[in-house]
């Protein structure tokens, strides 16, 4: 997380007396087409959680809640980018993860 620290994203926050699981590490970045292209061209995995809001999503739409305006979930789901994560990644494939996101970000 250190190597993140000074990157214009919103990292994961470990509130007090709380503890993350960090099955997902979801982060938001502002300018997320550019890092998921860097991704693509760099050969590393990432996820898109939640790519539409939930009241966007199919299963809702006999409600007619895709018509309502929800700012900050659909400026949510244009930024939420889950990084790379698992116990058997090594430092070095990290290193290569933050290195490739730190380049994307400050281009």
């Amino acid at each position: 997380m250190e190597r993140l620290a000074d990157l214009p994203l919103r990292l994961p926050v470990e509130r007090e007396g709380c503890r993350h699981a960090y099955h997902v590490y979801g982060t938001r970045v502002e300018e997320r087409e550019g890092v998921l292209e860097a991704f693509e061209a760099a050969g590393i995995g990432y996820a898109l959680h939640y790519p539409k809001p939930a009241h966007r999503q199919p299963a809702l739409a006999r409600w007619g809640l895709n018509d309502i305006s929800t700012p900050v979930s659909d400026e949510a789901a244009k930024q939420i980018l889950g990084l790379p994560i698992h116990p058997t990644l090594s430092d070095e494939q990290i290193g290569y993860v933050c290195d490739v996101l730190a380049e994307a970000l400050v281009r």
